[in-house]
């Protein structure tokens, strides 16, 4: 069970990571209003 909630966090934060530098990289690209 505990490797489970590990396993979680760690998806969790992976993706919260990956989302986080698409959205930085999108926001470089658009030209700012």
């Amino acid at each position: 069970m505990l490797l489970l909630a590990d396993f979680s966090l760690l998806l969790v934060a992976a993706v919260w990571g990956f989302t986080f530098v698409t959205v930085k990289n999108a926001i470089a690209l658009l030209p700012p209003f």
